[in-house]
């Protein structure tokens, strides 16, 4: 029998009430310290990483399930965790912006002018996924969203000059099929050859259909060269994401903890002793208990009193934890912590720019890759249509080039990036031409569109009969004669 059942029981036998009580707290005290060690040693649940795994080959990662439980964990982050979702909004403003403005840079001018007309009425003002649903802009933003949190999504150009969207849940195959790995198709060198994709008969079949990889792009999300599928991007802070939600269910069953500890506090008054309250019976009997105040009530007797128990939080420094924990998952994104968390507070023009100029590097690789992996090929494939229905005269594809912008870049102080700019064409430590080539423009066609500008301000300051200057911003006058002409001239 332990010692403290041996008091209980002495106490029980002379005080039976100051024994209930005592027992009462033991056992509320038992109970706490029971959940909180069990709420400290519960696993996390979402942690589905194999350690013991040592295959080199990507695809065995991927094997079984766990291509499939990945993509569904980095969808429901972007469903559910406000943190992962937020990171992804931004990542695709800098990317993709509000669309990206394709320019086509040929010798033949008046058709390079003939394709960009075109593909702005197929791709910009027009509708050109399959359920006309989306316009270009908005399909370019989904693409990008859908290849970071589920991984991949296959693009197929369709007999009828559209584009369908199947999304990778759609992509797959029948069991222990030869040279199929998840959907994708691959010869005995590798090579990628098509794709089988599902499409519902009945109730709870599916008919694998192939497509030809001639017809479709997989667009994915990968580090490894054999891998076949692509992952999510939360792949690796999953984990931290889960973590941060983790923390902060953990501090609030801290405070509840806390919380339930504390039994009661008896009051006292200024010379210390305890105030007693007066309590009237029903059947008039007047009585004096200490007056107590806290979460749990027991009632005392005069000269007994109880210590008050209190739980302590597991870190009390949530928002250091929280910085370091989203640092982190922003990046795997190639965001900073300051653009992700969009909060510059603290932070001067030089670090601002420094952050800016960090995520504003990877978001022009991004933006780069999915020019080259999703529109080019679009590009062309619509370019030979156009041709082959007569709409566009013959060219060969390899005769022009694509040039994208967005306008991803984001800046503390745009006046003062551009007058950098202009400093340093005027010093000679760069030219017009490495500045345009940033921009994703070409030097000719700014200087003739600045070139027209100037005309027409020109001709437009002779008819109100005001000095040109003012009709145009200052840095084209270096573009003009230096001698200020009198009012139009």
């Amino acid at each position: 029998m332990r010692l403290a059942q041996r008091v209980d029981n002495l106490i029980g036998f002379f005080l039976p009430g100051v024994a209930s009580e005592l027992a009462l707290l033991r056992h509320r005290f038992e109970q706490i310290s029971q959940f909180a060690y069990k709420t400290a040693k519960e696993p996390n649940k979402n942690n589905a990483r194999d350690r013991g795994s040592k295959s080199y080959d990507a695809n065995d990662h991927l094997n079984g399930g766990q291509l499939e439980e990945l993509r569904e964990r980095g969808l429901q982050l972007d469903r559910d965790n406000p943190i992962a979702s937020a990171i992804l909004d931004i990542s695709t403003d800098l990317v993709i912006g509000d669309g990206i403005k394709i320019n086509i840079k040929c010798e033949d001018k008046e058709w390079a002018d003939l394709f960009e007309k075109k593909w702005r009425d197929f791709w910009v003002f027009g509708k050109p996924e399959q359920r006309k649903t989306m316009s270009g802009p908005e399909l370019e933003r989904h693409l990008y969203r859908l290849k970071k949190a589920a991984g991949d999504c296959l693009i197929i150009h369709t007999q009828d000059g559209d584009i369908q969207v199947i999304e990778p849940h759609l992509i797959g195959s029948e069991k222990n099929e030869e040279n199929v790995f998840k959907g994708v198709k691959y010869n005995n060198r590798g090579r990628v050859t098509g794709y089988f994709i599902k499409r519902k008969e009945g109730r709870y079949s599916y008919k694998y259909i192939p497509i030809a990889a001639d017809f479709a792009t997989l667009y994915k999300n990968s580090h490894r060269f054999s891998s076949y599928r692509g992952v999510t991007a939360f792949r690796n802070s999953a984990n931290f994401l889960d973590m941060l939600e983790e923390y902060a269910d953990l501090s609030l069953k801290a405070v509840k903890i806390s919380t339930g500890n504390v039994l009661f506090i008896t009051r006292k008054d200024t010379s210390g002793r305890p105030e007693f309250t007066k309590v009237e019976s029903s059947d008039g009997k007047v009585s004096y208990k200490e007056t107590q105040n806290g979460a749990r009530i027991i009632n005392g007797k005069i000269g007994e009193d109880a210590k008050v128990l209190s739980g302590t939080a597991p870190v009390t420094n949530f928002e250091q934890f929280f910085s370091v924990m989203h640092r982190i998952v922003c990046v795997n994104f190639g965001v900073t912590l300051e653009v992700g968390a969009m909060n510059f507070q603290g932070s001067n023009f030089s670090q601002s720019k420094m952050s800016l100029g960090l995520s504003n590097m990877v978001a022009k690789k991004e933006h780069s890759d999915f020019v080259k992996n999703v529109l080019i090929p679009i590009i062309k494939w619509k370019a030979v249509r156009w041709m082959a229905a007569g709409e566009l005269p013959f060219r060969a594809l390899d005769s022009f080039e694509v040039i994208s912008s967005n306008k991803p870049t984001i800046s503390p102080d745009q006046k003062k990036d551009e007058e950098a700019k202009t400093l340093s064409i005027k010093n000679g430590t760069s030219s017009i031409q490495e500045v345009c080539r940033k921009e994703n423009k070409e030097a000719s066609d700014v200087l003739k569109e600045n070139a027209e500008l100037i005309k027409e301000a020109k001709e437009l300051a002779d008819e109100l009969d005001v000095p040109w200057q003012t009709l145009v911003p200052v840095f084209l006058e270096s573009m003009s004669d230096k001698t200020p002409p009198k009012k139009g001239k």
